[in-house]
C-alpha cells in the first residue's frame, strides 16, 4: 500500500490520515482568502503527526512542516505532566482523625494543577464550597 493512501487508524487516536486529508481538502475548497486552518483540523494533524511522523503528515496533508512542528511543540508544552483525570474527585474525611482544634477547622484543602504548570492550593470552610466550581474553571482556563 502506498504511504499517501494510508487508511489505518493511528493507534489509540481514532483519526485516519486519509479522513483528515479529506476534511482539510473540503475546508480548503470553501475557505475565504486569508482564513486560518481551524483549531480542530490543526489538532487532528498534530495527533496524526505524533503517530505517523511530522514529515509524512505534512506531506500528505499539504501542511507547512515548520508550522506543524511548532504546533506539536506547543501541544507537548501544554500537556499535563501526570495522568490525572479531572472529571471526578472524591473527597473522603478520614475516620481516624481526632477532634479538631481551632487551627484545624476547615472542610477541605484542594491542590489544583493546570495544563500550563501553575498550581494553586484552596482551603475551603463554610460557604466557600459555593464558589468552588467557578474558581476551578477560571484556574484551569488561565495561562
Amino acid at each position: 500500500m502506498e504511504e499517501t493512501t494510508k487508511t489505518e487508524q493511528a493507534s489509540g487516536h481514532g483519526l485516519s490520515l486519509e479522513l483528515t486529508a479529506q476534511r482539510l481538502a473540503r475546508w480548503r475548497e470553501v475557505r475565504r482568502r486569508g482564513e486560518r486552518i481551524p483549531p480542530a483540523l490543526w489538532a487532528a494533524a498534530v495527533e496524526l503527526a505524533e503517530a505517523y511522523g511530522a514529515q509524512h503528515v505534512a506531506d500528505v496533508l499539504h501542511l507547512d512542516l515548520e508550522r506543524l512542528g511548532s504546533r506539536m511543540k506547543r501541544e507537548a508544552d501544554a500537556a499535563p505532566v501526570g495522568e490525572a483525570d479531572p472529571r471526578f474527585v472524591e473527597l473522603i474525611k478520614p475516620a481516624t482523625l481526632g477532634p479538631a482544634t481551632a487551627a484545624d477547622v476547615r472542610e477541605c484543602v484542594i491542590d489544583l494543577h493546570n495544563a500550563h504548570g501553575a498550581t494553586m492550593r484552596v482551603e475551603l470552610a463554610g460557604g466557600g464550597l459555593a464558589v468552588l466550581a467557578d474558581l476551578c474553571k477560571a484556574f484551569c482556563g488561565a495561562r
